[in-house]
């Protein structure tokens, strides 16, 4: 939806990725592994928790990603068992499987959460992706293995560890970090999306405030940000451990807790906390900026 609302006045360039980031007092230098180098302004970094741009210009990955004990799979498979805008789960001792209608219930999606310490495995490697996923869960019980064999076939299949990015700053001179390239709050928290959409609108509105002042700009972004990001990652904290208990006992307990939310005087907690975590950012109504190369949109 928002490359169809921008592609008429926004250069979209495919295939192709950055490979050095120099800056000097009047812009940034960049290179590329297959198009010619140019010269920009500014260098926005919005390239995911494994973020390229975030290596090349603060560092390692290693310094800012914060493993939280689970690897995540994702793949697209038929709706064989007739969801109707709902989802089923299936939870064993370091395991959680689980599938929910997608595309207006046309099809279905699964869900393989499992607990572990870091792997030693490329991430771009689909073939020891799908050993890893089958090693670990063939013969779990319930719909898992017939799972696993839509697994080795779909074209889709998305694997990686579960992680959140802890920043003390997410700019430095004219490079800026945005979504889950600066504060990935995990799957487990749901609030990745929101908290980029909402990071980008406040990026790009203090740059048409600062009109065009990236660096009274990066500093009013870091200051609106900061807390709310806070707030969405905290949702993470802890959640790995109830979502995926280590033994039988906790399996047990957990899934009796579930039974019982609707009957606990708790059961509003969730919606009590998203609110308050939407509330800890305040969304102005930015005004239209101009810079020396175009108009920065409100």
């Amino acid at each position: 939806m928002l490359y169809e609302a921008t592609e008429h006045g926004t250069e979209y360039v495919f295939g192709d990725s950055i490979t050095s980031i120099t800056e000097d007092p009047g812009g940034v230098e960049v290179t590329f592994e297959h198009a010619a180098p140019r010269r920009f302004d500014l260098v926005v970094g919005a390239d995911g928790l494994h973020s390229n741009v975030r290596r090349l210009v603060f560092g390692p990955e290693e310094r800012f990603v914060r493993h939280l004990g689970l690897y995540l799979a994702v793949f697209t498979m038929p709706n064989h068992l007739g969801l109707d805008r709902a989802a089923l789960g299936y939870r064993t001792a370091d395991k959680l499987v689980t599938v929910y209608s997608a595309r207006h219930n046309t099809e279905a999606k699964s869900v393989f959460y499992f607990g572990s310490p870091p792997l030693e495995v490329d991430r771009h490697d689909t073939g020891a992706q799908r050993r890893i996923l089958t090693e670990r869960f063939a013969g779990s019980g319930w719909e898992t293995d017939r799972l696993l064999d839509w697994m080795r076939d779909a074209p889709d299949l998305y694997f990686d560890s579960v992680g959140q990015v802890r920043m003390d700053a997410w700019t430095r001179g004219r490079v800026a970090l945005l979504g889950d390239a600066a504060w990935s709050p995990s799957a487990l928290t749901g609030m990745g999306t929101g908290l980029a959409i909402v990071g980008a609108y406040v990026l790009a509105g203090e740059l048409a405030a600062a009109r065009g002042d990236h660096q009274a700009a990066f500093a009013c972004y870091d200051t609106i940000m900061r807390e709310y990001v806070a707030r969405c990652q905290k949702i993470g904290d802890g959640v790995a451990k109830m979502l995926v208990p280590g033994n039988r006992v906790a399996v047990a307990l957990l899934n009796r807790y579930y039974a019982l939310i609707p009957y606990l005087p708790g059961k509003k907690l969730m919606a009590k906390m998203a609110r308050r975590t939407a509330e800890s950012v305040n969304l102005h109504n930015y005004p239209r900026g101009i810079s020396d190369s175009g108009v920065f949109p409100a």
